[in-house]
């Protein structure tokens, strides 16, 4: 599914455009230059900000993944690192548990945990929108084996899994820079997400250079090309001549 994606937003964006020299490079599965408008990662790599700042969800995608996230040929909230997921008869109690085997780009398992402390942080942080207020954070919990979590709601929330977009970063890594004012979110060593596409290199409003994760969990879809170069050119007769 994963792949699905990531070809749709390569050819059905309206603000980007494959740079020339990727057209010969396609066959050989190496490098896929594309132009954007705008930049992104203009507010850093912490992943609960990235969900509500200016970045395409589906570039953030590559890096990260979401909760849930709408699938566009189905048109129903799905997931790619959930199993299963069920509300309580009173729909007050929401569980979420974590598919076997997915992995951050630094080898750390995903767990319960990770997906808690999403929803912790994206409520702690406003980042989250006003979906999260609705979570009574004290009494969720994750189970004793790690593999899924109880989210609780305050009352019945109308729209359900449909706003639980956040992505999902690893705990054990971020616990240390997360609460840190000091941390410098535009360290690009501290985006590590569980997406088939690593963060190399940024530059602001330049460009932005995204390798393979050779540790990608979901072998079935890794990512096509070994590296995405997004260019940020917001003069339109400069991306012109960029086709030229």
């Amino acid at each position: 599914m994963k792949k699905i994606r990531i070809i749709a937003l390569m050819l059905a964006a309206l603000m980007i455009f494959a740079i020339p020299a990727a057209a010969a490079e396609a066959e050989t599965k190496t490098n896929l230059n594309v132009g954007y408008t705008a930049g992104f990662f203009l507010g850093g790599v912490d992943p609960q900000a990235l969900s509500t700042m200016s970045i395409p969800f589906g570039e953030l995608m590559l890096i990260y993944d979401p909760i849930f996230y709408l699938d566009s040929e189905t048109g129903e909230m799905t997931s790619d690192i959930l199993e299963d997921w069920y509300y309580s008869d009173d729909y007050l109690t929401l569980t979420l548990v974590v598919k076997d085997g997915v992995t951050f780009s630094n080898g750390d398992v995903m767990d319960a945990q990770d997906i808690l402390y999403a929803v912790q942080r994206s409520a702690a942080s406003h980042t989250g929108g006003s979906y999260y207020a609705y979570f009574d954070l004290d009494k969720c919990k994750v189970s004793e084996d790690g593999k899924s979590v109880d989210l609780v709601y305050t009352s019945v929330f109308g729209p359900g899994i449909r706003e639980l977009t956040c992505v999902v970063g690893d705990y054990d890594f971020l616990k240390e820079y997360a609460d840190d004012e000091s941390t410098d979110w535009y360290d690009i060593s501290l985006a590590v997400g569980s997406g088939p596409y690593k963060l190399k290199e940024w530059v602001s409003n330049d460009h932005a250079t995204l390798v393979r994760n050779e540790l990608y969990w979901d072998k079935d879809n890794a990512g096509y090309y070994d590296t995405l170069e997004f260019y940020f050119i917001p003069d339109a007769a400069s991306r012109v001549n960029a086709l030229k």
